[in-house]
């Protein structure tokens, strides 16, 4: 792997099978590997990531940041399947309060508490038609599309074909989740909002809102938003459709007004800079970014990739991007979340908890991210805080690896041998797994391994 000459020193990765080829600066690149010393083996997938950005947390633990999706192929958007693994998989802004597609028929609160679960136990159960089949993705298509002014029949062309692969690809991208748990349901704009948190093998983290509502289908989802894409799928069809449409009828941008008619009349830019930010050429991105027309530069998935892309490439646009990110979006947390890794490194914790903590907040909390903002507060030395954190995400989840990981790293940060044997003991027992393998094998238990404590440990366990 080549590094990279980014300000960080990030590494490239290979590229992907093209199926499954990675877009806008959503790659999957890691930075190089904490020495042994410095890190901690845990209990959790986070250390055992193999991709994405790494985000060296505190005691060595680590939460991959993974940014994996497919081709953005627009000669292919009629056929749906792509755009919806783009949404799926990855890691981008945060969620938006808006929702686009209007529900008129909401269900009550218990209604959709009772739907969640049962999406929740379908993903357990392997049996994601459960959730696939409460998404009708031609209806969702087509009333994305019913505010253009443009040709009827197309839009219902456009909207059958996406429908075609849209649903297999929906359960492509939910089986790469290593789990897929019910947060809880909001009240949002009047409507119903479920959410989910998504985890990937690596310990990568999604999440995902469904739009509820009452048919003749009985409980369905009329709209998704993915943390991946930082938008609804109903925005992402809308802009698919304009640079499909934008090939096929050249005088399609006059019957547009807006940011919808520029588009359409630079969609051959457009294109060519998703195709360069998916193949990693982060100046002949920016370049393109820069003929855009203003009302373009401010789309929120543009700004995020220029943002993403003068992290890596162009320092010196940071700044400036960062200026016009806030003055479009002053409560959005997205971009301290792209620079999360950043913060880390440069040892910038209590801003990296800060980031993590906001991110919570966009949508009720959740003790996985608790979890990992403990691991910051105790690397910059606020460890009481830090440990009434992890204590209260394994009180929330008690099978979260990661809350039990923080719990044992503060320990043995503190060298309190005995608690760190009581933490492994109701890590193993909530987890279903025997710590005894990590404990003996791995240099960062020395200490603990010759304690007394740790002897006593290691000499009870059959």
């Amino acid at each position: 792997m080549g590094v990279h000459p980014g300000i960080v020193g990030r590494r490239v990765g290979k590229p992907a099978a093209p199926e499954l080829s990675r877009p806008p600066w959503e790659d999957g690149f890691s930075y190089p590997p904490a020495s042994p010393k410095a890190r901690l083996p845990t209990m959790s997938g986070c250390a055992l990531c193999r991709g994405g950005v790494i985000l060296r947390l505190g005691f060595g633990a680590r939460v991959a940041v993974n940014r994996r999706a497919v081709d953005l192929n627009l000669g292919r958007a009629c056929r749906g399947f792509f755009m919806v693994l783009v949404l799926l998989l990855g890691w981008a802004g945060p969620m938006r309060a808006q929702i686009p597609v209007p529900v008129a028929a909401i269900p009550r609160a218990e209604e959709a508490r009772r739907f969640g679960a049962e999406l929740e136990a379908g993903f357990r159960a392997h049996d994601f038609k459960v959730i696939s089949g409460r998404l009708d993705f031609r209806r969702l298509a087509e009333e994305s599309l019913s505010s253009l002014a443009t040709d009827a029949a197309g839009r219902r062309t456009f909207a059958t074909e996406f429908a075609k692969g849209a649903g297999p690809s929906f359960e492509v991208a939910l089986k790469g989740f290593a789990s897929f748990k019910l947060l809880r349901v909001l009240a949002t704009n009047g409507q119903q909002v479920a959410v989910f948190r998504a985890l990937l093998p690596s310990g990568s983290i999604n999440y995902h809102q469904y739009v509820l509502r009452q048919s003749d289908r009985g409980m369905e989802i009329a709209d998704v938003h993915a943390l991946a894409s930082g938008e609804w799928f109903s925005e992402t069809i809308r802009r698919l459709y304009l640079l499909s449409e934008s090939h096929r009828d050249p005088g399609l941008a006059k019957q547009l007004t807006g940011s919808a008619a520029d588009l359409v009349k630079n969609a051959a830019i457009v294109e060519k800079a998703m195709v360069w930010m998916q193949r990693r050429q982060l100046l002949d991105f920016l370049d393109a970014y820069r003929r855009l027309p203003v009302s373009l530069q401010e789309e929120r998935v543009l700004l995020q990739m220029r943002i993403a892309a003068a992290l890596e490439a162009e320092p010196q646009e940071l700044l400036p991007a960062m200026e016009v990110w806030n003055r479009l979006h002053p409560d959005d947390p997205g971009p301290e979340l792209i620079l999360l890794d950043l913060w880390v490194l440069r040892g910038e914790h209590l801003r990296a908890a800060a980031g993590l903590e906001r991110l919570g907040n966009t949508f009720g909390g959740d003790p996985h991210l608790q979890a990992l903002e403990a691991l910051q507060l105790g690397q910059a030395g606020q460890e009481a805080r830090a440990r009434e954190l992890a204590t209260a995400a394994v009180r929330a989840e008690p099978g979260l690896a990661g809350g039990h990981d923080a719990l044992i790293g503060l320990a043995l940060r503190r060298k309190d041998y005995p608690e760190v044997a009581g933490l492994l003991d109701a890590a193993g027992k909530a987890l279903g797994r025997d710590p005894r393998p990590m404990v003996e094998e791995q240099p960062q238990y020395e200490a603990f391994r010759e304690s007394p404590a740790g002897k006593k440990w290691l000499e009870s366990r059959p």
